[in-house]
C-alpha cells in the first residue's frame, strides 16, 4: 500500500512540474520575422496584434497576416492576464521597404515630452473617454489609464 502512494505522489509531482514548465515556456508576445515586414508600397502593409492586451501591435506584409492572426489566436486562447482599455492608431506604411507601424509616437523620456500629442482621435464617444499622452517604454502613446 505504501508503495502505491509513493508512485501516486511521484506522478503528481511530475505533473505539477510539467504544468509549471509548460506555462513558463509560453511566450507573452509574437515576434514578427524581419522578412515578413518587407514591402514595396503602403498597401502591402497591415496592422497585426502581437500581444493579448496592453500593447498596440506591429505591422506586417499582408501576405503573412493569416500566420500572425493564427499565432495571436493561440497565444491569447484562455488569456487571463492584465487587461487594458486601449484604442490604438492602426496606421501602417512602407518605409525603406519595411512595413512600419505608427501606433506609437516619437521617442520620449517624460510624460511632459508627449504633451503635444492630440489623443482625441482615440476616443469613442460614450465608450471610452479620457485618453491622454503618456511616455511608455520611451514612446509617446495615447492611453486611457483608469478606464475600464
Amino acid at each position: 500500500m505504501k508503495k502505491k502512494w509513493k508512485i501516486v505522489l511521484i506522478i503528481v509531482v511530475i505533473l505539477i512540474v510539467a504544468v509549471i514548465l509548460f506555462f513558463a515556456l509560453i511566450p507573452d508576445s509574437i515576434k514578427i520575422e524581419p522578412e515578413h515586414k518587407i514591402c514595396e508600397t503602403d498597401e502591402d502593409c497591415v496592422h497585426v496584434a502581437t500581444h493579448c492586451s496592453c500593447h498596440c501591435g506591429d505591422a506586417v506584409n499582408k501576405k503573412y497576416l493569416k500566420i500572425y492572426e493564427n499565432k495571436a489566436g493561440l497565444l491569447c486562447l484562455g488569456y487571463t492576464g492584465k487587461m487594458c482599455s486601449m484604442i490604438c492608431n492602426k496606421e501602417v506604411i512602407c518605409k525603406n521597404n519595411r512595413c512600419e507601424y505608427f501606433g506609437e509616437y516619437d521617442s520620449c523620456n517624460l510624460n511632459s515630452d508627449c504633451e503635444v500629442i492630440n489623443c482625441s482621435d482615440y476616443e469613442q464617444p460614450g465608450l471610452l473617454e479620457g485618453f491622454k499622452p503618456y511616455c511608455v517604454e520611451d514612446k509617446c502613446r495615447c492611453e486611457c489609464r483608469g478606464c475600464e
